[in-house]
């Protein structure tokens, strides 16, 4: 755990941000002129259980955001975070069930499993098919080969997955109860049609996974409140501040 303050406890309104990254969570404190009053930052692993494997476990990085907030709450009274903000990393995948809880480790965007299965797409179909649709070439950081390892590997559990997330997706959904996906973090999926803006039902055939498994889509500056859940009562932030997507 890494920490800075630059004063001590007072009065002043304040913004919390949160930035989830890789292998770290970076939690920070910024008052209304933009002036970073404290950040704190907590790590957590990637494993590779096999070759070409990069997955990480959600709980340990709930685990890596809880300590961060904490942290830079430890000389700031909660009452003065008047709005949350989080940025996270990108090309992220994880398979959610109804309570919103990981079916699978996730798989980050260095996980490359899914090299046969690009072979294999670049083989069927002309790259800048999907190119002009979704504005990123065909490689294993976006969900589509994912996806199809999925179908090939465990396709039970590929069935019974409630919605298809990302890492972001799936901190916001639970501390809000609100699940939607931003159009920023659909672009990073390879599944999102840049014209239309809607999850393109063509490219996703190609996998056999249901359009309703994605989640709804929002604005970037989407915003709803924190609501009373674990993730308070961990950090003690106060629900009914307005959380950014």
């Amino acid at each position: 755990m890494l920490i800075q303050e630059s004063d001590s406890m007072s009065s002043q309104e304040l913004i919390l941000t949160i930035d989830i990254g890789t292998s770290s969570c970076k939690a920070s404190l910024f008052d209304l002129s933009g002036t970073i009053r404290a950040t704190a930052k907590s790590e957590y692993p990637t494993f590779s259980p096999q070759p070409s494997f990069a997955e990480q476990d959600v709980l340990s990085i709930y685990s890596g955001i809880v300590q961060s907030v904490k942290a830079v709450l430890s000389k700031h009274s909660p009452s003065q975070v008047i709005a949350l903000a989080c940025d996270t990393m990108l090309h992220s995948t994880l398979l959610l069930d109804e309570d919103g809880n990981s079916l699978y480790p996730l798989l980050n965007w260095m996980d490359t499993r899914c090299q046969e299965e690009l072979k294999s797409l670049n083989q069927e179909y002309q790259e800048k098919q999907f190119y002009f649709r979704n504005g990123v070439p065909l490689h294993t950081i976006y969900n589509l080969p994912r996806l199809i390892w999925f179908q090939k590997h465990y396709p039970s559990l590929l069935e019974s997955t409630w919605k298809i997330a990302a890492i972001k997706d799936w901190f916001l959904g639970k501390i809000t109860g609100e699940w939607f996906c931003d159009y920023s973090t659909a672009s990073g999926t390879g599944l999102l049609n840049l014209a239309m803006k809607c999850w393109d039902e063509e490219i996703l055939s190609c996998s056999q996974v249901s359009l309703n498994q994605f989640l709804p889509l929002c604005e970037p500056d989407y915003h709803h409140p924190l609501q009373a859940s674990p993730f308070t009562q961990d950090t003690g932030l106060l629900p009914g501040i307005p959380v950014i997507w």
